[in-house]
């Protein structure tokens, strides 16, 4: 497995997919306990909410919660693996189409950035 960074206290988050925009914040708690460049490390799984997505003309109905699970398999923090640079997860989001009014649905990717260019982890 290749080495990739490690994430810290402070990550931020990406949400892309075909022609998607939007914005989702982390709602985990980094580690007290294991630290990378004086921030905590993101373990376990990471929860995030989406505050915004739209794809096209399907606004999603926000908020939209789910977790990125880590890719690491040797490198553990609190006992758990650690989350890496680039770990995503991919949703579903509801929402209303602004041209028509009706439902829709789109797929968006959210991923992890790691925070810190200084240690990584396989």
């Amino acid at each position: 497995m290749a080495l990739k960074k490690v994430s810290n206290g402070d990550a931020s988050l990406t949400v892309s997919g075909a022609s998607v925009t939007g914005a989702a914040i982390i709602t985990s708690v980094p580690s007290i306990k294991v630290k990378v460049m004086g921030k905590g490390v993101y373990r376990g799984g990471v929860g995030f909410q989406i505050t915004a997505a739209t794809r096209l003309t399907c606004v999603g109905t926000p908020p939209i919660n789910g977790t990125i699970s880590p890719t690491a398999v040797k490198t553990k923090a609190d006992a758990q693996e650690v989350i890496r640079d680039g770990d995503d997860e991919t949703v579903t989001v509801n929402g209303i189409d602004s041209g028509t009014g009706l439902a829709c649905s789109f797929s968006a990717t959210v991923t992890i950035n790691a925070g810190q260019d200084k240690v990584k982890a396989d």
